[in-house]
């Protein structure tokens, strides 16, 4: 019994000359394969880039004439490089997950749809918001927080309008780290008199975190 012999893919890229209407794959001088070339390229006739923030996912939707497959790149501005996000497409739509795309006010998706010898590509603009942002809550405005007083502050992160998931929180006061990475959401501090400021920086999973907020209290001397 022979052995089986290991497959592979293995791409081709042969430089067609104008003109041609067709290619051929030969083997010892034998044709294996036989393929015509498309002389006109693919029409694109409706793109739609469709937010969906609870998702956290942008629905690319599209219709197209000619094409065999589809890429799609995206890219935060003109000016910033293309990364594809999708290839080989077979099916008009996509979900492109926010989460893993660089945040842009005005995103740039690019749709590339090809029959194999000619392409066409057409844009689509929209907000992408995969950022983590944070806040910190303490004393209402009006206050008077009192020196030796316990004061608590919250910190809330959020990705997008949701709680963001395994959020780590590091406070630090004036510039002195009060608690590390991972010490809760949450902390009760006794401040001197005069002006302090609170920082809490958020850490995840998620790829655009670390980010910082601050909130400035300003202590007042205890009654005598």
């Amino acid at each position: 019994m022979e052995p089986e012999l290991p497959f592979r893919n293995v791409d081709l890229h042969v430089a067609v000359p104008d003109g041609a209407v067709s290619w051929k794959l030969l083997h010892d001088g034998s044709p294996q394969l036989i393929q015509p070339l498309a002389t006109a390229a693919p029409k694109i006739t409706r793109v739609a880039a469709v937010p969906d923030p609870a998702n956290r996912v942008i629905h690319l939707r599209w219709s197209a004439t000619g094409a065999s497959f589809y890429r799609l790149f995206y890219q935060r501005s003109p000016k910033t490089p293309q990364m594809l996000i999708a290839n080989g497409l077979t099916d008009s739509a996509f979900d492109a997950l926010t989460d893993f795309l660089p945040p842009a006010p005005h995103g740039i998706f690019t749709l590339v749809a090809s029959n194999g010898n000619l392409t066409t590509e057409q844009t689509m603009e929209e907000e992408v918001s995969s950022a983590v942002s944070v806040s910190i809550s303490g004393p209402p405005p009006g206050t008077v927080v009192l020196a030796g007083e316990p004061i608590t502050f919250e910190a809330l992160a959020q990705l997008g309008a949701e709680p963001l998931d395994e959020a780590k929180y590091k406070w630090s006061i004036d510039g002195h780290v009060i608690r590390e990475v991972g010490e809760g959401a949450t902390l009760t501090r006794a401040l001197t008199v005069g002006p302090h400021t609170v920082a809490v920086q958020v850490t995840s999973r998620h790829p655009h975190t670390n980010t910082t907020a601050t909130l400035d209290v300003d202590v007042s001397p205890p009654p005598p």
